[in-house]
């Protein structure tokens, strides 16, 4: 069962991949048109700064989920690594579970924030402002799952099955 979520897990960070690619794709378009319709025809597209502010807050919450899906993070182990591989197994375990509780969490007071100030419009767009916010709780969401998809595999694999350096290779990705 955790084999078939993992591997539903990897699939699913790889279309979360391309649409960040999209949503990048149409901020360099956007920010290029913008760029020749002003030093070019000395005009602008209502709004359009805006919606590339849009865009890069969902691409920033998507690609921080994709970071954690991939367990891919600053992290300094050099003290860890030297420790037994049961105690570098519970810290793991530990350490996953603070970063999906931290993100569910965020979660949970960012709809409170939402309700609270999203229906206030933005200046340009005339958009609600919850448009915008919630990517927060879907870039935490997100985390917050793949967190629990990556204890799931801990727990499974055990100890005994734990690997040092236990990383993105986790789920397979790009493996399959």
């Amino acid at each position: 069962m955790i084999d078939s979520i993992s591997k539903l897990s990897s699939q699913f960070i790889r279309g979360l991949e391309n649409l960040v690619a999209l949503l990048l794709a149409c901020i360099w378009l956007l920010v290029g048109s913008l760029v020749a319709l002003r030093y070019v025809f000395n005009s602008s597209i209502p709004g359009a700064n805006e919606i590339v502010t849009m865009l890069f807050v969902f691409t920033t919450s998507i690609g921080a989920a994709i970071g954690v899906g991939r367990w891919e993070h600053i992290g300094i182990t050099v003290f860890v690594d030297r420790l037994p591989k049961r105690t570098r197994w519970v810290l793991d375990m530990i350490r996953t579970g603070l970063v999906g509780g931290i993100n569910g969490l965020v979660v949970f007071y960012s709809l409170g924030w939402i309700q609270t100030t999203g229906q206030f419009v933005m200046p340009s767009t005339g958009l609600p402002r919850f448009v915008v916010q919630v990517s927060i709780p879907i870039g935490c969401a997100l985390a917050a799952l793949f967190c629990l998809v990556r204890i799931a595999r801990l727990y499974r694999d055990g100890v005994t099955g734990y690997q040092v350096g236990f990383d993105s290779k986790e789920l397979d990705l790009g493996n399959q």
